[in-house]
């Protein structure tokens, strides 16, 4: 099983009218371009990642597409490789998020398989690809979370979304994405202490 980390907020890159990357209704409203998408991730049950003009990161030349919408020079090759874990997650695994408090202190998930259009998501199948690409400004998915993988977020006793510090995280905090390595166990212990391991427990 592997642990991840992505975070939940970032600066828009589609938010200004004066530049093509522009995507009308994206927020935040210009000229803010620093946006925390937390609670839409809770909410609608989702982790993401930036850098969504790339489109489809199942399609061929998404790599290509990236150089070309945001700009050879500034799309970077650990972004490109951010992307590409990203969109090998694997349903089982674990996500982290900040939890917008204090330092390290995150929300823990379990990715499982995309949602139908009804009911809840299902966790049944482990080890599967988890990423798609989706966004409806209309419903409330930024264009900004169009990289995605559905997730069952961790909810303590009254059914909020419950925080955890996991100080591993140090080196690991300031960046868009990565593995969990120092603190993997720690994420595993939490995961189990929530039970979101025994959702797949059928599954191992």
């Amino acid at each position: 099983m592997n642990v991840w980390f992505t975070r939940s907020n970032g600066e828009s890159d589609h938010n200004n009218p004066a530049n093509a990357r522009f995507v009308p209704g994206e927020p935040p409203t210009f000229p803010v371009v620093i946006f925390d998408y937390r609670l839409a991730c809770l909410e609608h049950g989702f982790a993401r990642i930036g850098w969504p003009g790339t489109g489809d990161l199942r399609d061929r030349g998404w790599v290509e597409r990236g150089k070309i919408v945001y700009e050879a020079d500034r799309f970077k090759p650990h972004f490109r490789r951010y992307l590409a874990a990203f969109a090998a997650i694997k349903t089982g695994d674990l996500v982290l998020i900040p939890a917008g408090g204090a330092k390290y202190e995150v929300h823990l998930g379990l990715v499982v398989q995309r949602r139908g259009l009804q009911g809840e998501p299902s966790s049944r199948g482990a080890r599967i690809a988890a990423y798609y690409y989706h966004h409806d400004l209309r419903s409330g998915h930024c264009f900004e979370n169009a990289h995605r993988v559905d997730v069952r977020w961790a909810r303590d006793e009254a059914g909020v979304y419950a925080a955890h510090v996991v100080r591993e995280l140090g080196g690991l905090w300031p960046r868009a994405f990565g593995p969990v390595k120092a603190g993997h166990q720690h994420a595993l212990r939490l995961a189990s202490d929530v039970g979101l391991l025994q959702v797949t427990s059928d599954d191992q």
